[in-house]
């Protein structure tokens, strides 16, 4: 009973935890911390493996829990969860979707818009405070980490998976 109840939400306790791993140091550095994007990366994996399991409003909760504790503009990053969720549940039916050099460059894509627009926001709605050389570093981290998060999360759904069947 415990078991099946923990392998339903450890998707989930792992995004909070990761959402927390991220924005600790923002309090401790004043943002000036240098980090990639983490919960964006892996809410991206997990999307990609196992969409079924996310829900549009799990993926808005985590976004503007996300936003909340950033201290940003809320509302950007729930939209990009969505749209993520969107373009992948369109795709099912395409072959050339499951290969993971067409995953990476997908997320470098919605990333990289992702990064502008939070550009664009800042620049047009605050005191444009926006730091693009450490922004653009922490993209270019979350790119080139992503195969690392993605292969962590394909292990850690095929064993929970395994688990819940």
């Amino acid at each position: 009973m415990i078991n099946k109840i923990f392998t339903k939400l450890f998707p989930f306790f792992f995004i909070i935890f990761f959402i927390y791993l991220e924005t600790a140091p923002i309090y401790y550095y004043d943002n000036e911390l240098v980090k990639p994007l983490m919960t964006f990366t892996v809410i991206y994996c997990w999307i990609q493996h196992d969409s079924e399991r996310f829900r549009p409003l799990w993926l808005l909760f985590f976004g503007l829990f996300y936003d909340f504790l950033k201290d940003g503009i809320v509302g950007v990053t729930p939209f990009f969860f969505l749209t993520m969720y969107h373009l992948n549940n369109n795709n099912i039916g395409f072959i050339a979707t499951n290969y993971l050099n067409n995953i990476w460059i997908k997320f470098a894509i919605i990333l990289l818009f992702y990064f502008l627009s939070l550009f664009l926001i800042n620049y047009l709605l605050k005191d444009f405070s926006y730091s693009i050389s450490k922004n653009s570093i922490s993209v270019l981290l979350s790119i080139i980490l992503f195969p690392l998060f993605y292969s962590l999360i394909q292990k850690l759904s095929v064993m929970f998976g395994r688990l819940n069947d």
